[in-house]
This record gives structure tokens, C-alpha cells and sequence, in this order.
């Protein structure tokens, strides 16, 4: 099954690593470059994100299914870690929404990946649904902190700092990165074993 994913709703307030620890990184000691270095962040923290399949600080995500699985659980995309299951909606034909109860499902904040499970005695909702999209869930996920510089482990903030760096040495082309200069710049300063590694202690499903 393919990984869906995630509609970013708001988040994250802050990044992993300051621009003052990026330069210290890229040995920068200037000023007139921040706007590009926080460019240069939020691709990498990104970047890292979706190859990791992980979340590092906090966000609200929503995915959006056309049907109910046949067993007992849904993976939340990008639940590593899930903080908690702000709503799950769904549509019949016409359109009209339903809030599903809380009561009826757990959300599972252990796992990698986090997601719901069904209540012990529940079932999925049998309510014909809309043709796509009749299932939306919105989820908090990441590091909930108000201090990432400081919380995010180092196995995370290394790899976005070597992206930086390599943004930094070729500025030409990732002043606006792309994903395909993105991987290659990966590839060359040795982030990818960094991101296997964090792909590792996360489930794929």
C-alpha cells in the first residue's frame, strides 16, 4: 500500500536548527544571508521529513481516505511521533458530515506510526460515503515543544544542517531547492544514511 501524504494544515512555528547554528555549520559570519538560510532550513527539514517519513516539530496534518480499512487500524501518515487525533469526519452522499466520537476509537500515540484504532466492540461507521474523499482526519503530530533548537535530537538536526551546507555550496541552483537537486545534494554529503536510519525506526506500511 502507498504511503498517502499528508495535507499540511498549519505548523510547524519553528524549526529544528537556527540560522545561528547553520552558520556555525557553514563557517558563515555574516548576516545579509539569513533570509537564505531560513529558505534553506525549512526545504531540508522537509526534505528530511518526507524521505524519513517522520514529523519534527509539531504540525496539524489531515489526510483524507475514500473508504474504511478491512481491519481494526488506519496509519496516520507522518505519525512518528502522533501527538493526539484532533477530529475524524465523515461524508455521506450528499455531503453531509459526521463527527465520529472520540469514545469510538483510540488513538494510538505509542506506535511507529501512530494512528486509530477501533474501541473495543466498535466497527467503522457502514454510512454510504461521498465517491472520494468521504473520510477526513486531521492529527497533531511531531515534536510537541516550543523549543525544537533544543528538544530535536541530533540524529534529526544533523542531516538538516548537512543540507544547509551543501545549499551553501551551491547556491546557484538551491536558492530555491528542488526535490530532484535536493536528493542529489543529499546523496553527496552523505545525508541519505542519516534519513535510512530514521526510516528504520519508523513502520512502513
Amino acid at each position: 500500500m502507498a504511503t498517502i501524504e499528508p495535507n499540511v494544515i498549519s505548523g510547524p512555528v519553528k524549526e529544528p536548527i537556527s540560522a545561528t547554528e547553520a552558520k556555525l555549520h557553514t563557517r558563515a559570519d555574516y548576516t545579509t544571508d539569513d533570509t537564505l538560510y531560513t529558505i534553506w532550513i525549512a526545504a531540508a527539514r522537509d526534505y528530511v521529513e518526507s524521505q524519513a517519513s517522520i514529523t519534527v516539530h509539531e504540525k496539524t496534518l489531515e489526510i483524507t481516505l475514500d473508504r474504511w480499512p478491512i481491519g481494526d487500524r488506519i496509519h496516520l501518515p507522518r505519525a512518528t511521533p502522533l501527538i493526539a487525533v484532533t477530529s475524524v469526519i465523515y461524508y455521506d452522499t450528499t455531503g453531509a458530515p459526521t463527527t465520529w466520537t472520540a469514545a469510538e476509537y483510540i488513538a494510538d500515540t505509542d506506535s511507529k506510526v501512530g494512528g486509530i484504532v477501533l474501541a473495543d466492540g466498535q466497527s467503522w461507521p457502514s454510512t454510504s460515503l461521498l465517491p472520494a474523499n468521504g473520510i477526513r482526519i486531521r492529527y497533531r503530530a511531531g515534536i510537541a515543544t516550543t523549543s525544537p533548537e533544543t528538544d530535536t535530537p541530533a540524529k534529526i538536526k544533523y542531516p538538516v544542517l548537512l543540507l544547509v551546507n551543501g545549499f551553501d555550496r551551491n547556491r546557484s541552483a538551491e536558492t530555491a531547492p528542488d526535490r530532484q537537486t535536493m536528493a542529489m545534494i543529499s546523496l553527496r554529503f552523505g545525508v541519505e544514511s542519516f534519513i535510512e536510519r530514521l526510516r528504520s525506526e519508523s513502520v512502513n506500511f
